[in-house]
């Protein structure tokens, strides 16, 4: 499933690759950086007799681990220690508050003392009407919190992997691991484990779970094209027939979604139903108004869209903006007490957005294509939907031309051309519209959730 993107750039390689069932993505490609690797324990494989499901069938115990922990590949970002604690962001209070929107005021404050460079979202791991906060302090370190009876609760405490997944409403999270290079010629498989009130997930847990695949090396140590591949469940091996069977029953046996610094619907639907206020704020702000209206459209949507909140105007009240059929973009607002669609189902590869400028942009090929690259820049207004017809304010087309063999490339071998409301028209003229639009080189994106629009969500 293409995801929606308003920029550039694709946030976390690894999450996709990890992640089955999203080979097409559909993401920009973003210019991969040198990564260290270090060395962890990987927990063993070892069962664990609580919040598992009981499957029947031939087994055989376990008595050494199923991989060499030592080979596993975890990447971390080698600029930033890893120094997270909870503690430096929340204070319990002494007072406990057990409302149901008790979770918005404890998330609040956690979000608002973070910092810009750690991730964090919004996700239903388990089937209460809580939604799980995750945190991401470096990009393969895995926090997730959730809180019950008013108190905050660490459900995965420190988790490293290279990507981390979980499944919607079934409380089951999947570790990827590789070794030896991972791939089709190394080792690689996935983790799972159950996440329960009475422990902390941690790199040292026993998963409930484990599938590993690892090449097969003749006596010359060349590949010989196959693999073997190795099933366990509470603490014993299994077949594949019966790891399939497993995870029909615990109802892993569908989609997985991966972890990153956004939010999932049901999170949003949840965030969204904030009761109204018993005394309005006196900006006269609605709050609630809109949030009923979004929630409305979102639950009548269909479950595999892509959707982001978003500040596209300079209003207090985010907009919301829909990806179908990985192509289709439409963004509603609201405005005078109505849902408003600013653009509806205008077709392209990419959209962009300028932040409180109004301004969205629609990208469509790279200028290393035969066909060029072309961006497409409109003004959006609550009286007036955008459609595929609509007439850009500015266009940008550019194609790079190649020269001889081996030649290095320059700025120079790019082709340009310029457009003003359906004219032609100069480089300077273009970039004086630009700088009347507020429209520069730094897109926005809309796939991170930002601290602001979590901030509104919650509305603690």
């Amino acid at each position: 499933m293409k995801k929606f993107l308003l920029c550039m750039s694709c946030f976390l390689l690894f999450t996709f690759v990890a992640c089955a069932g999203s080979a097409d993505n559909g993401i920009e490609p973003e210019v991969e950086t040198d990564v260290k690797t270090e060395t962890i324990d990987a927990a063993d494989v070892v069962g664990d007799d609580k919040n598992t499901t009981d499957i029947t069938g031939d087994a055989v115990d376990i008595t050494e681990d199923t991989m060499d922990k030592s080979a596993l590949d975890v990447s971390y970002d080698q600029d930033k220690p890893f120094t997270f604690d909870i503690n430096d962001y929340y204070t319990e209070r002494q007072e406990q508050d057990t409302s149901p929107n008790a979770y918005r005021v404890i998330y609040a404050q956690i979000i608002k003392k973070l910092p810009e460079d750690i991730q964090f979202g919004f996700i239903c791991l388990d089937d209460d009407d809580i939604p799980e906060l995750v945190i991401r302090p470096e990009i393969t370190a895995y926090y997730i919190y959730t809180v019950r009876d008013g108190i905050l609760s660490c459900l995965v405490d420190s988790v490293h992997t290279k990507a981390m997944c979980y499944y919607g409403r079934k409380g089951i999270i999947s570790v990827f691991w590789t070794a030896r290079g991972g791939g089709d010629s190394g080792e690689y498989g996935y983790l799972y484990y159950q996440v329960s009130e009475d422990q902390t997930i941690t790199d040292y847990s026993d998963p409930i779970l484990t599938w590993s695949y690892e090449a097969v090396y003749d006596e010359n140590n060349n590949f010989t094209g196959e693999g073997e591949v190795t099933c366990s469940y509470m603490d014993r091996y299994i077949d594949e027939e019966a790891y399939d069977e497993v995870c029909r029953e615990l109802g892993i046996d569908g989609e997985k979604r991966g972890l990153g610094g956004d939010i999932d619907m049901e999170s949003t639907v949840l965030m969204l139903s904030h009761p109204a206020p018993a005394d309005p704020a006196p900006s006269g702000k609605a709050h609630d108004a809109y949030r009923e209206a979004y929630k409305k459209k979102l639950e009548d949507s269909a479950v595999d869209i892509e959707f982001y909140f978003i500040y596209l105007d300079d209003d207090d009240i985010p907009e919301l903006a829909v990806c179908e059929d990985e192509s289709l973009y439409s963004v509603y607002t609201f405005k005078d007490g109505e849902l408003s669609c600013l653009a509806d189902s205008m077709k392209t590869e990419y959209m962009y957005y300028y932040e409180r400028q109004g301004v969205i942009c629609l990208s469509d090929g790279w200028e290393w294509q035969s066909e060029g690259r072309t961006l497409r820049y409109y003004q959006t207004s609550a009286g007036e939907t955008l459609m595929d017809d609509s007439q850009p304010v500015l266009e940008s087309s550019s194609k790079e031309l190649y020269g001889e063999e081996g030649r290095k490339f320059d700025e120079e071998d790019v082709l340009r051309h310029y457009r003003y409301m359906g004219e032609d028209t100069d480089q300077e003229t273009y970039e004086k519209i630009c700088g009347e639009l507020g429209i520069t080189e730094d897109r926005e994106k809309g796939n991170i959730l930002e601290k602001e629009i979590a901030l509104e969500l919650l509305n603690p």
